[in-house]
């Protein structure tokens, strides 16, 4: 599971890859910056260096339909052939 495609669906926002599997946005928790909120993408665990919210993406209460999974997995796809 990428976990950055997953933090993306699930908070409707944009990463972009820092470093290794390290992302980085805005943080749809205090709404700050564009490179506060960081997201491992194969740990889970995600990070704001602003608010300093953390967690692990998993643990959220959202569901996701058999169709948003099926994206998720299409998206991870892509995303590791547009690095390669």
């Amino acid at each position: 599971m990428d976990y950055a495609v997953l933090a993306e669906q699930q908070w409707h926002i944009s990463l972009r890859k820092a470093t290794g599997e390290e992302y980085v946005g805005p943080c749809p928790f205090c709404r700050g910056g564009e490179d506060r909120f960081h997201v491992w993408a194969e740990r889970g665990n995600y990070w704001c260096r602003m608010c300093d919210t953390k967690g692990w993406v998993a643990e959220s209460d959202r569901e996701f339909t058999t169709q948003e999974l099926h994206d998720l997995r299409l998206r991870s796809l892509e995303r590791k052939q547009e690095e390669t």
